[in-house]
């Protein structure tokens, strides 16, 4: 299992248009829709760096490289059964992980909000009595935490956020980096939490028992 990590820098405006009209056409108005600079930004990396890692594990180049979304939305590859990915970005970060089962992938800039009150309203009562128990100044790494893992499990599973966040709940741990679901009756996913990243939470959900081999990509280098 691969998670590639890129760190954004920014691109002068033509040199991204440049970029940008390189991919599909469908993918090109989607990125152009948006408004701000930050957001196609983004857009770009996260598509390039997608097709990068296809070109890296598969050695399928971008034009050959066909990209379809199941129901919820989900990208996925067409052809390739044992081939899955997915994708997060934010702030100054984008990631992909690849495995050969289903994964999912999320990564969160710990901004200050308020917490407390998002997590009694899409978390379970368990989940925000462990963010406000312990030292108050863990609360807001918990939370984040948590965030990034059911982000990381509505993902993996296909279904995105047409699962009710507060339908299923995590025991953490946040010293050795690991979670898992609590009352799953089913083969459990497994979960890995990564803190190495400062100010971020960053969170993994893959089905195999596997390290995680974290590769740091330059952003130059996802560029066709």
């Amino acid at each position: 299992m691969n998670l590639y990590v890129t760190k954004l820098r920014a691109i002068e405006d033509a040199r991204l248009e440049e970029i940008i009209r390189s991919f599909e056409p469908p993918k090109q108005e989607r990125i152009m829709r948006y408004v701000k600079y930050e957001d196609r930004l983004r857009g770009t990396v996260s598509y390039s760096m997608t097709r990068g890692v296809v070109f890296r594990e598969l050695g399928i180049r971008p034009g050959d490289a066909i990209f379809s979304a199941n129901d919820f939305g989900k990208p996925r590859l067409e052809n390739c059964d044992g081939f899955h990915f997915n994708v997060s970005h934010s702030g100054e970060y984008v990631i992909c992980l690849t495995d050969k089962s289903p994964v999912g992938a999320d990564i969160q800039l710990m901004k200050p909000i308020k917490y407390i009150e998002i997590a009694r309203r899409f978390f379970t009562k368990y989940e925000t009595d462990f963010i406000t128990d312990g030292d108050p100044a863990e609360r807001i790494n918990k939370f984040y935490m948590l965030w990034a893992l059911k982000e990381s499990y509505v993902k993996a599973s296909g279904m995105g956020l047409s699962v009710p966040l507060n339908s299923f709940d995590f025991t953490v741990d946040m010293e050795n980096e690991t979670a898992c679901l609590r009352d799953c009756e089913e083969r459990p996913p497994r979960f890995k939490l990564i803190s190495s990243f400062d100010g971020y939470a960053l969170a993994l959900c893959h089905m195999n028992l596997t390290e995680v081999n974290v590769r740091m990509v330059d952003q130059d280098s996802l560029y066709f």
